[in-house]
């Protein structure tokens, strides 16, 4: 599918929020798999999804040009986005595409997850990215991130005006660039990462660019 769940709010805050529940539910092929939109998420819910995109590509059609997913979740506008989590041990599960969450101007909340040979199918084959995040925007998001990231180019990448907070990962491990990188502009802004068990054939560790910081703390 081109869009397979899509839930868009009217960009006013009220009580009549959209709503999501997505339970061991298993994505593929698609894409993008989870649209959400221009509304407070903070009632949704979604744990142990399975996102894949089982060859790489779209369709099994060869009349059809190849289609590569670039994103399997897309947060636009989105506020208080649902905790992607496990529920009996299942994990949320992130592999094949190119990104596995990406977030414009959006919060951005995971927690137990796995971000796994993710890339961008095509000639040549490149390495993918767990998380993205932008936010060039005057108004403020979040991220809080406790999830595994194996096998990527980036396990997390953040731009612009974010508070951030990566805590309690199990580990990066493989990362061809950096493990973790934040370029915050001139943005003042928290950042604070800690307790990350293992940092596994990682390029780099983390990589922060930017100035006029509020605090950091690593």
């Amino acid at each position: 599918a081109y869009l397979a769940v899509n839930a868009q709010g009217d960009g006013v805050i009220t009580s009549d929020e959209p709503f999501v529940n997505l339970e061991g539910v298993k994505f593929n092929k698609n894409l993008v798999s989870l649209q959400l939109q221009n509304d407070n998420f903070n009632a949704s819910t979604i744990t142990g999804c399975f996102f894949s995109c089982d060859g790489g590509k779209i369709t099994k059609d060869p009349t059809i040009p190849f289609l590569f997913p670039d994103a399997h979740v897309y947060l636009e506008d989105a506020l208080q986005t649902p905790t992607f989590t496990y529920v009996g041990g299942k994990y949320c599960i992130f592999q094949d595409a190119y990104i596995g969450i990406k977030a414009v101007r959006s919060d951005i909340n995971s927690a137990s997850c796995d971000f796994l040979n993710l890339m961008q199918n095509g000639n040549p084959l490149l390495k993918g990215i767990g998380i993205v995040a932008e936010n060039i925007s005057s108004n403020p998001r979040t991220i809080n991130v406790s999830s595994r990231f194996t096998n990527l180019k980036n396990g997390i990448t953040v731009k612009g005006n974010y508070d951030i907070d990566i805590s309690n990962n199990d580990y990066f491990r493989d990362i061809s660039d950096a493990a973790i990188f934040v370029n915050c502009f001139n943005y003042y802004r928290d950042i604070s990462i800690y307790n990350i068990i293992n940092f596994l054939k990682c390029n780099i560790g983390i990589r922060i660019h930017g100035s006029n910081m509020h605090a950091v703390n690593i």
